[in-house]
């Protein structure tokens, strides 16, 4: 759907028009191929080949320059949300090609039908790798009209067709096969069904939430003995006993999980740790689940990912600026007479350091205060690596008299354009 010679296709039209084009190539013969950040539903403006558009491949300072969201640029942090819409969206759309396609082990799989719809703006084709794992693809490519479509299916009058993309409350959505083997339904503007005959085939359970949630900043502790409750939650009942054994909080399975939200069948949809907020420490902590946690109602399926998810705890005044990317400049960095650099970076793996307009050392581990000879009058530059992201960038800047002076990269950033000379312009603001 996107590829680095274009704008992203969300930016110039809407997440639904991304939405709608997964759906499509997810089914079309061939293998889909995603866009690096279409995952996340990652929107910056501009292309690779002007230096944007290229948010899972360079955490940059860039993006806070560029925000898409009111809260700013999810491309700005680690980003890989894995119970994010986009993500979730993209795994049931493979979860249900590997379920009506399976291994592709038969020519049938290739042959692809498209019946007449009667509507140039309605995308209608057929496909299966046998006479019962067919599904039919009904895509309205109208920005903002309904479409009424009708078209010949292979299936028999009576036949009821299920919509394998529609959320668990709307499960119940089907289509009924009329005389002549036609089927008829309305299409909302960029709506896209995915259309198969009886209940939707059973998909590998998947996690669909966590808490806190992916990112998330907990900068409050209340008073002493209060909780953090951490859960899991699966998108279908999963076996109980392996839930809690597989579900890990800061790489120990040994915390104890408990089933807080138990299924009729004996399975569980939820696991929760109850933790002392208290023996929390500034800094990152990760919610894992393993691979092979199994559904209660068909053992043969079994979540098939590794499932990570983070959060941070800054409750400490200033002590990581993991939890606040607004931090550019740093006062107090430049320590101890300008021979040291006293961090407030807690949870930060890696670290690297330059005078301004010099170069980057190498990556070091991270330490609370490291060794670094600063010079009156020129800022110090300090980037930060955590959990996949290196985008934390911050400054100092001592001049003679201990006054502080300018200490970050630029006042403004500007996007480059062939609109305004590749940036040289103001008009790229």
């Amino acid at each position: 759907c996107n590829n680095h010679d274009n704008w992203r296709m969300q930016t110039l039209a809407g997440s639904e028009q991304l939405r709608l084009c997964l759906a499509v190539i997810s089914f079309w013969p061939g293998t889909p191929v995603h866009y690096a950040g279409d995952e996340q539903g990652l929107n910056t403006p501009g292309n690779a080949l002007d230096g944007w558009a290229r948010e899972e491949l360079s955490a940059s300072m860039a993006w806070r320059a560029l925000s898409t969201t009111p809260s700013g640029n999810p491309a700005d942090v680690d980003n890989f949300d894995m119970t994010s819409p986009s993500y979730l969206y993209l795994q049931r759309l493979n979860a249900l090609r590997a379920a009506y396609f399976g291994d592709f082990e038969s020519e049938q799989c290739d042959v692809l039908t498209t019946p007449e719809t009667g509507s140039s703006e309605v995308l209608v084709f057929l496909r299966g790798c046998s006479d019962d794992s067919r599904i039919a693809v009904v895509a309205n490519f109208h920005a903002t009209e309904t479409r009424n479509v009708s078209f010949v299916t292979p299936w028999s009058q009576g036949t009821w067709l299920s919509n394998a993309l529609a959320s668990s409350q709307h499960a119940d959505y089907q289509v009924g096969i009329g005389s002549g083997s036609v089927a008829a339904l309305v299409l909302l503007p960029l709506e896209v069904q995915v259309l198969v005959p009886g209940p939707v085939k059973s998909l590998p359970p998947t996690v669909a939430a966590v808490t806190p949630a992916h990112g998330a900043i907990i900068r409050q502790l209340s008073s002493t003995g209060s909780k953090l409750n951490v859960t899991v939650q699966f998108d279908q009942p999963v076996d109980q006993a392996q839930a809690q054994a597989s579900v890990r909080f800061d790489g120990d399975s040994g915390h104890g999980f408990l089933c807080s939200a138990p299924a009729s069948d004996g399975g569980c949809y939820q696991v929760t740790l109850s933790v002392d907020l208290g023996s929390l420490a500034d800094g990152v902590y990760s919610i894992e689940v393993d691979q092979g946690v199994h559904a209660t109602h068909d053992p043969a399926l079994s979540t098939d990912t590794v499932f990570r998810s983070t959060f941070v705890v800054a409750v400490a005044e200033e002590s990581t600026v993991l939890a606040n990317m607004a931090i550019n400049e740093q006062p107090g960095l430049i320590c101890n007479y300008l021979t040291q650099l006293c961090h407030k970076a807690v949870g930060a793996e890696w670290y690297r350091v330059q005078h301004m307009g010099g170069s980057w050392t190498e990556w070091r581990r991270y330490e609370e205060v490291s060794t670094w000879q600063a010079e009156l009058g020129r800022a110090v530059l300090v980037q930060y690596h955590s959990q996949g992201s290196s985008s934390y960038i911050v400054g100092d800047c001592v001049s003679s008299g201990g006054a502080r002076c300018y200490a970050r990269y630029h006042p403004e950033m500007f996007l480059r354009t062939d609109d305004n000379d590749w940036g040289m312009k103001d008009e790229g603001r």
